[in-house]
Parts: structure tokens; sequence; C-alpha cells
């Protein structure tokens, strides 16, 4: 996120995580993955009720911003400048992938995360 901001374009940042709930069972550890927001309270819940150590891998959207309370002229400028140079070196598909997850799927708030 703070490379986006700054305006730089991706660069080595690209990380192929292993599945550590996996890991941690061939250990001898509770593991526990999570691959969609519905599972999030009932995993926790398994984690917490278990006794031992557990590992919780969650696996999240790598296009979800987090946003700082206040946003700053300089950040937004930063980060519609890294938005514009992904677009023009050919990674087009990141900067729709972001607006999707960022700002179109949250126009319509989804079913499983009504209150």
């Amino acid at each position: 996120m703070e490379m986006k901001v700054a305006g730089i374009p991706l660069y080595g940042t690209d990380m192929k995580n292993p599945d550590f709930a996996k890991m941690a069972n061939v250990m001898g550890i509770l593991g526990i993955r999570v691959e969609d927001p519905t599972e999030v309270c009932p995993a926790i819940e398994q984690a917490l009720n278990h006794d031992g150590p557990v590992v919780v891998d969650v696996l999240t959207n790598p296009s979800e911003l987090s946003l700082p309370p206040k946003i700053e002229l300089n950040q937004a400028w930063g980060f519609s400048v890294y938005m514009l140079k992904e677009t023009l070196s050919g990674h087009g598909d990141e900067v729709v992938q972001t607006i999707e997850s960022n700002f179109l799927k949250k126009l319509k708030k989804p079913e499983s995360y009504a209150d």
C-alpha cells in the first residue's frame, strides 16, 4: 500500500504463500484455513475453543485497500499516479481488480456481511 500511495508500481512484491494450516497440521498443531468470509467467525470460535496452539490461515483479497482514517491530498495523488503507471505499463488488470474490489463491490453490500 505504501508503494501505491507513493505512486510506485509494484515490483518484487509477488509472494506465493504456502498453506499455513496444512503446515501446522503436519507439525501436530491445529491448522484452520479460511477461504470465504462467512467462515471467519466459525474458524475463530473453533480456534478459541481448542485446547492448545492453533494457526488460523485466512486468505484475503490482495487488491483490498486499507484506508487510513484521513486521506490526504498527496496520498490520493500518489495513488492516482500509481494507477496511471500500472495502466500504461500494461497492468490494467490490476487497476480493474482494485476498482472492482474496493468500489464497485462496495456499492452493494454482500448478504454474507449483513448485520
